[in-house]
């Protein structure tokens, strides 16, 4: 008994060690976005590195490798609450990820990523993918060595995806994608043979940033996101940041010419934002008390921008309440024509404003790239040609710039490689969740009721509350009763596009 108890109280000391490692990574992020001067980027990356060789110092400890060795026996480990479970297989996880790197590489790692971020921002706004180049490539080979230490079966891709989305290997994403093409290219050249025309042209007419701006504060608070817990603000490429889940930061970006796109990023960015903030209160003090990373932390979000947020009941509810705020250019309009304009086919180049039934080609056209890099038949150097063809094959034009081309996400710029899969993951896992919902609630009466804290409580009960306590495969077996397919997502898709278009 005084064994198990002792590693008990060692395993929520090192929670908390953990927890406040989490916490400042948070801050640190937000900070860089936010307020970081110019000549502050070369610091910030080596303070960025240096926090990263400190959390992995205590996932290397000898204190942590005694906690997982006595856990390792199934009979202690069933003492543990399914919550202290998944602490320590995230623990193991997470040794096993960093006990095959040498230290300095986590720290280099960490600084050259910090810098090619912040030379994304830059090269971005100039235009010049040149004098991006050294830094990105400096990122891909570091992903590579690190890639190497680990091992890996099959694809190199396979290393980072057991950590980033565990269950998930190249093999099974490519009969995910391949059941995605197969369904939904046929339904995108169907709408475009079909020829009908819907009308948006309302939604790109001047709409003022700051009653934008009142309008999607009140439909985050509305969701239920709790401002004594959480604060807003603008940046260049949105993202929600979880410090904890006392402190949870969701950003968005206004455009006076797209109505839209600041809407649905407020519903996407809240919806990160509370699998954040609706963790079991219990999960504060560790790093588990936030939402899982990867495809359900996805799940969340394009489940309150899309099923939720592009839905025509949620606008019979809403739509009256944005009129009211722009009368001149919404008077004229009823809440079916804005609903057919936000579900608009618009095969926009850029991802974060494509339509839903084009957005996965945008995660393909990644996915097969990163496939290419990193194994090793395609350069940083060919990478805005490769885009720029990959993109008018599969949505049919060519960005005529960087910043609509292969400039315009962060991810690769921040060391983000193996992540892009989970946006189409995530879709996937929402629509199977969705799916089980419908079959609890009458999803559309409180939609029309717009009782959208009625949707959040199931979505506490069966999913949020667990934090990262979990898996994926395990959390989506038991809400759904199955494993993760793409059915539900080309389903939804099908009808919904079927509806819209008249098909």
């Amino acid at each position: 008994m005084q064994a198990f108890e002792q590693q008990k109280t060692s395993l929520y000391r090192l929670a908390s060690i953990l927890a406040k490692h989490r916490e400042l990574d948070g801050i640190v992020y937000y900070d860089t976005d936010q307020h970081l001067p110019a000549a502050a980027v070369e610091r910030r990356g080596e303070l960025c590195g240096f926090l990263a060789s400190q959390r992995q110092q205590v996932i290397l400890s000898n204190e942590m490798k005694e906690l997982l060795d006595y856990f390792s026996d199934a009979e202690a480990c069933a003492r543990l609450t399914r919550a202290e479970q998944g602490m320590v297989q995230h623990f193991a996880r997470d040794r096993r990820y960093y006990d095959a790197l040498p230290l300095e590489l986590t720290a280099e790692i960490a600084a050259a990523n910090a810098a090619s971020q912040a030379k994304w921002k830059e090269c971005k706004y100039n235009e010049n993918f040149t004098e991006f180049t050294p830094y990105l490539a400096r990122t891909i080979d570091l992903t590579r060595q690190m890639i190497d230490c680990w091992g890996y079966e099959g694809h190199p891709l396979n290393a980072l995806l057991q950590f980033s989305e565990p269950g998930v290997d190249v093999a099974m994403l490519d009969t995910i994608f391949t059941q995605i093409r197969d369904r939904v290219v046929p339904l995108v050249q169907a709408i475009h043979e079909r020829g009908a025309s819907i009308d948006d042209s309302f939604l790109h007419e001047r709409y003022d940033i700051a009653r934008q701006r009142t309008f999607c504060t009140d439909l985050l608070r509305r969701m239920g996101f709790d401002f004594n817990r959480g604060l807003e603000g603008d940046t260049e490429h949105p993202y929600t940041n979880g410090v904890n889940l006392l402190d949870v930061r969701v950003t968005n970006h206004f455009y006076e010419d797209n109505l839209a796109s600041a809407i649905l990023t407020e519903l996407h960015e809240g919806g990160h934002g509370l699998y954040e903030q609706y963790a079991d209160p219990s999960l504060l003090d560790t790093p588990f008390g936030c939402g899982m990373d990867g495809g359900l932390h996805e799940g969340s979000s394009t489940l309150w921008e899309n099923s939720i947020g592009q839905s025509r009941a949620f606008w019979k509810a809403n739509f009256p309440l944005l009129q009211k705020l722009f009368p001149s250019q919404l008077g004229a309009v009823d809440a079916e024509g804005f609903y057919r304009a936000i579900n608009k086919l618009n095969g926009s180049l850029i991802r974060i404003h494509a339509d839903e039934a084009t957005y996965n080609l945008h995660v393909l056209l990644r996915y097969e790239m990163e496939k290419e890099l990193f194994s090793g038949n395609l350069q940083v150097a060919d990478l805005p040609e490769v885009w720029n063809q990959k993109t008018e094959a599969y949505l049919g034009r060519r960005p005529q710039s960087l910043a609509e081309g292969v400039l315009q996400d962060v991810h690769w710029a921040g060391g983000m490689y193996g992540y892009f899969q989970s946006y189409t993951l995530g879709k996937a896992y929402h629509a199977q969740i969705m799916d089980a919902m419908r079959k609890q609630l009458d999803v559309d009466s409180l939609l029309e009721q717009n009782r959208l804290t009625d949707l959040l409580d199931w979505l506490k009960e069966h999913w949020y509350r667990y934090g990262c306590t979990t898996d994926p495969k395990t959390l989506l077996t038991e809400i759904t009763g199955r494993p993760v397919d793409a059915s539900c997502l080309c389903d939804y898709l099908e009808q919904k596009y079927t509806d819209l278009y008249q098909l």
